[in-house]
């Protein structure tokens, strides 16, 4: 089987993006406050809706692990959450969310808080000790 792992490396504006579809699995770990969030955002998104249409596995966990995230990657984040939504939606198919924040990072923690109540999906908030 043909392994199409989508690969983004983090920079200091960017955070580190893996999207595995026949793993099921999308990680989104780091800074995130690129110049143009929506740009940076629109080809992983477009991924993840065609992933969506048939996904290969009966489950898709995503994680994030933001350390920095501005107001522009809300709009992007946000629509990602609308896909995963519907993805959560197909019979037969289940999303889950885990939000990990480091435990002196309240900001992020909050943000996390604030998504899980805007979305319907699994969303496991999730402390990570220094």
């Amino acid at each position: 089987m043909k392994s199409n792992v989508f690969f983004l490396s983090a920079s200091d504006k960017t955070p580190e993006v893996r999207f595995a579809p026949q793993e099921g699995t999308i990680d989104i770990c780091g800074a995130s406050y690129p110049e143009n969030a929506v740009g940076f955002y629109d080809y992983l998104l477009d991924k993840i809706e065609k992933y969506a249409q048939s996904p290969p596995t009966l489950k898709t966990n995503v994680r994030f692990r933001f350390s920095y995230f501005n107001t522009g990657t809300n709009t992007p984040i946000f629509s990602l959450f609308r896909t995963l939504e519907k993805l959560n939606q197909k019979e037969g198919h289940e999303v889950q969310i885990e939000w990990e924040f480091d435990e002196d990072d309240e900001d992020i923690k909050e943000l996390g808080e604030y998504f899980s109540g805007m979305v319907e999906l699994p969303f496991k908030l999730v402390e990570i000790k220094d």
